[in-house]
């Protein structure tokens, strides 16, 4: 407690960034909750100098909202704000950070999209990147209130529908990036009527829907499809480029697949080999955890220039990574 106090003191009037995260299987030891709410308290007094918070806590524990109540409307400097909850609206956050003039990063859920959004408000007027899971209602709620969004990462709650007979949908010039449940990406991109640049389908699917999805989806330009359980040669037959057909999703440039042992050696070789020379195709990385070498076909193609990784996209160039690689 101290050495916080120091470092505070010693910063002067420079800008922070805060990181509170206080693991809600040691909430519960002895005189957990004391220090959380010491430490809290401790970080509320220099609020007015915060640019960026990422926040989280025990679920079942309200008292650090009720402490977090005091920074409401003393927030002039937050660009960037994200909070993380692993039950769904179990962040009671409500509309503390509702008065942000400067705040333009909302980011609700973690990089895989694996964790439920906190339904937390926002100046979404003024916010600019995004990244949620939600109800598809909800979701629809917070887009109409966000015309300045520029870049949304966006996944639905399982289960989540579409409602029958919406009053209005948004418009969005957002260049957006969806991972989850793919049942209801078509409707839901055409009535939020934003550019879907990034698809991440970590979840089981059909072959058949998958493709038919990508071949409506012609501004594709990341592609992530990693579900070790399926077959992908279905996928990666459709994703071969040839003359009599055209090129589904012809922008792709980062590619991220799982293969098996019947796909390794020729078809996705073979998809590759065709997309990289007549599509912009730059990187691409494969997991399959039998292996920890690059096939000779792949490797072949790494050798010549193109950039596959296996079992990881760290290696990949940071601005050709889709929102929730590794």
């Amino acid at each position: 407690m101290f050495a916080l106090q120091t470092q505070l003191s010693r910063s002067g009037y420079s800008p922070l960034h805060i990181l509170f995260h206080w693991p809600a299987d040691d909430a519960y030891e002895p005189g957990s909750r004391s220090r959380l709410r010491t430490l809290a308290q401790a970080l509320v007094p220099s609020c007015d100098r915060w640019e960026t918070a990422e926040l989280s806590w025990d679920p079942k524990d309200h008292s650090m909202v009720q402490i977090l109540s005091s920074i409401r409307g003393r927030l002039p400097l937050l660009k960037r704000l994200e909070i993380f909850s692993d039950e769904c609206n179990a962040v009671d956050a409500t509309d503390v950070f509702a008065s942000a003039p400067s705040l333009r990063e909302v980011i609700l859920t973690d990089s895989e999209y694996d964790l439920p959004s906190a339904p937390i408000s926002a100046p979404w007027a003024q916010i600019t990147c995004l990244r949620v899971k939600f109800t598809f209602s909800y979701l629809l709620k917070i887009l109409r209130a966000s015309p300045n969004l520029e870049e949304c990462g966006l996944s639905l709650v399982e289960g989540s529908r579409a409602p029958s007979v919406p009053n209005t949908w948004p418009t969005s010039r957002a260049c957006a990036n969806y991972a989850g449940p793919l049942d209801n990406v078509l409707p839901f991109i055409s009535r939020v009527r934003c550019r879907l640049a990034g698809l991440s389908a970590h979840h089981r699917y059909h072959s058949a829907s998958l493709i038919l999805l990508l071949k409506a989806l012609p501004t594709l330009s990341s592609l992530s499809v990693l579900s070790f359980d399926m077959n992908n040669y279905p996928l990666l037959t459709a994703l071969t480029s040839c003359d009599s057909l055209p090129v589904i999703c012809p922008d792709l440039q980062p590619l991220s697949l799982s293969i098996d042992v019947p796909t390794r050696t020729t078809t996705l070789p073979g998809m590759l080999e065709s997309r990289w020379r007549t599509s912009p195709l730059e990187s691409v990385a494969v997991f399959d955890y039998s292996i920890d070498a690059l096939p000779d076909r792949l490797q072949a193609l790494k050798d010549q220039g193109l950039n596959i990784v296996l079992n990881s996209s760290v290696d990949l160039d940071p601005d050709m990574r889709m929102p929730g690689w590794a």
